[in-house]
């Protein structure tokens, strides 16, 4: 009969125990997890009890995070009581914490002095590596100017860096902000906080973070976010769990294919997209000398079998009229018909292209854009 073992994962020797009071998240295999606490579990990492309780009650004070692994115990952050609807599994609505399959790396939510960034209390996204050491946790969405984050939000310091995306009306499935591409942590977060060149300040921005820089995405028009609970145009819609995707949703222009300044849905990829096609030729003005000679080159005095070509990708939409190719004809056989070989599309292309996958109404501005390579 098989027999299977019960483990305490906060087990610990810390007066009073663990004080477990939710969950955060777990790696696939369930080797590494993540839990908060009330009390302080590591002597001289994070709060004590005390300062953890404070006063006010249950909805006062502020829970230390933890995580585990073959029974080690190491300390990962701190976050207030108001935020455990978005940083503990208890609403499945509100809960954004993500981890990384092999659970290195934690995503997590808060307005605390996690890693002594003067936050002004506003909702910061961090990011903990449990191979960091002492130094593990990284502030991904403050200043990296040294300036405090703006403490009025749209009227509101609760504005959620790690956005459900509640304009999508997906509530069961969060967008994925955590992805490893090449073993590297990406994260994708929003701010109203001007962190990269082109960002609209004061508007909702939507960010990437990876290799300790953060690169804007899209944004908001100048005065399209007035307060919390206008909605965002600017909406960060998730991505693929190697990051080589994001799902966004702007106003902005970002491609040559998109023409107006509608509300857009696009899909940024890593060496992904199309590339704009050659501009047509000019017609011909039989009032020029020379405009109407066409390349220079004579057809051929003898019919021969003709020779399809193509542009760009191949598409037949491209199809190019069909030239005069001289062949020498031989009894009883056919002529045949020579295909050029069609080029893949974004073969040499690097960085992230984006592509245009549909619109909505909403007339906004053109902004310009920026994607570093990867």
């Amino acid at each position: 009969m098989e027999t299977k073992k019960l483990i305490d994962r906060s087990l610990t020797t810390a007066p009073g125990g663990a004080e477990v009071a939710g969950f955060l998240g777990a790696s696939a295999d369930g080797s590494q997890v993540y839990f908060a606490s009330r009390n302080q579990l590591i002597p001289g990492s994070g709060n004590s009890r005390a300062q953890n309780v404070g006063t006010g009650g249950v909805s006062a004070g502020s829970y230390s995070i933890y995580g585990e692994k073959a029974g080690e115990i190491s300390f990962v952050g701190t976050f207030n009581a108001q935020e455990t609807e978005q940083v503990l599994i208890r609403d499945q609505i509100e809960w954004t914490s993500q981890v990384s399959p092999d659970g290195r790396y934690l995503l997590f939510q808060s307005s605390a002095h996690v890693t002594g960034y003067a936050s002004n209390g506003v909702l910061e996204a961090y990011l903990y590596d449990a191979d960091g050491g002492s130094h593990g946790t990284t502030c991904v969405s403050c200043r990296q100017d040294g300036l405090p984050s703006a403490d009025e939000r749209y009227g509101s310091p609760a504005y959620p860096v790690l956005a459900r995306g509640t304009e999508l009306n997906n509530e069961l499935h969060a967008p994925q902000f955590l992805a490893i591409h090449d073993g590297e942590p990406q994260v994708f977060f929003s701010s109203p906080d001007p962190l990269a060149p082109g960002a609209v300040a004061g508007q909702n921005n939507i960010y990437e973070w990876s290799h300790d820089q953060v690169y804007r995405l899209a944004s908001d028009d100048e005065g399209a976010q007035e307060n919390p609970y206008a909605g965002f145009d600017a909406v960060f819609g998730g991505a693929s769990e190697d990051g080589s995707d994001v799902y966004l949703i702007t106003p902005e222009t970002l491609t040559w294919e998109d023409g107006d300044e509608r509300l857009s849905a696009y899909d940024a990829r890593i060496a992904g997209g199309f590339p704009e096609p050659a501009a047509p030729p000019a017609p011909c003005n039989a009032t020029t000398e020379g405009s109407c000679q066409g390349s220079g080159q004579s057809g051929s005095a003898v019919p021969g079998a003709a020779t399809e070509t193509f542009s760009g990708p191949g598409s037949p939409e491209q199809q190019q009229p069909k030239q005069q190719t001289s062949v020498k004809k031989k009894p009883k056989k056919s002529k045949k018909k020579l295909k050029k070989k069609a080029k893949r599309p974004g073969k040499k292309q690097a960085g992230r292209q984006k592509q245009s996958k549909g619109h909505k109404q909403s007339k906004r501005q053109a902004n310009g854009n920026r994607r570093a390579g990867k």
